[in-house]
């Protein structure tokens, strides 16, 4: 049986010889949860070993994720940057077809990481964004009130709640600098992305029940 430092090991050279291949993410549209279908590989599962219900329990190693939101008059975008336990980021953008405030970009930031983060079959996530509302609210520490912000809420606690482990805090915006300028640049054009963005748009609001996203086919530059 492969003790659980073999089995890290063996993922970890897998991912890497994957990475040596020229693999391009081909555009299409896509529905709800299936968003970087194109992008995560599945996992092998035979090479798991046998575990008992004491280790079955244990909380896996965190996911990082630092996301942001980004309004302005030129319009909205959001982005976010996963890293997994061995240290490999996958960075994605999203653009708004849709008027949102800077809190509402916020939520939906933090709502398709979460999204994205159970497509990607993460357990245990920490999340940090530089909102302190939309930190604060998710926490309980802050109440929402305008009726668009209590369904954010709810849908946010929704998918966090499917998580083993999850946290979020609040963190300056000098620690968030790569995400906050990736969101501002997202929000009016992706013609400055690397080609290792993945890159959407979002058509609908989070919080309404139709939703589509679709993978844009403008490509950014190297």
């Amino acid at each position: 049986i492969l003790s659980n430092s073999e089995v890290t090991r063996r993922l970890l050279k897998w991912t890497f010889e994957l990475g040596e291949h020229d693999i391009q993410h081909q555009p299409r549209t896509t529905v709800k949860g299936q968003i970087l279908a194109d992008f995560i590989v599945e996992r092998p599962k035979d090479d798991t070993p046998d575990t008992s219900m004491e280790d079955r329990e244990e909380l896996p190693d965190p996911w990082i994720l630092f996301t942001d939101g980004s309004s302005c008059i030129d319009g909205s975008g959001a982005s976010l940057i996963i890293t997994n336990p061995e240290g490999m980021e996958f960075t994605y953008a999203l653009r708004f077809r849709f008027n949102a405030t800077n809190n509402k970009a916020e939520y939906e930031a933090l709502i398709a990481s979460l999204r994205i983060a159970g497509q990607m079959r993460v357990q245990n996530l920490q999340a940090n964004m530089d909102s302190k509302l939309v930190a604060n609210q998710v926490n309980g520490i802050y109440i929402a009130k305008e009726s668009s912000m209590i369904k954010y809420l709810e849908k946010a606690k929704n998918l966090a709640s499917t998580f083993k482990g999850f946290s979020i805090k609040q963190i300056s915006r000098g620690k968030n600098k790569k995400a906050d300028s990736l969101s501002k640049i997202t929000s009016t054009s992706f013609a400055h992305l690397s080609k290792q963005v993945l890159v959407e748009e979002l058509r609908e609001k989070s919080i309404d029940e139709k939703e589509i996203l679709a993978v844009v086919e403008e490509e950014g530059h190297t």
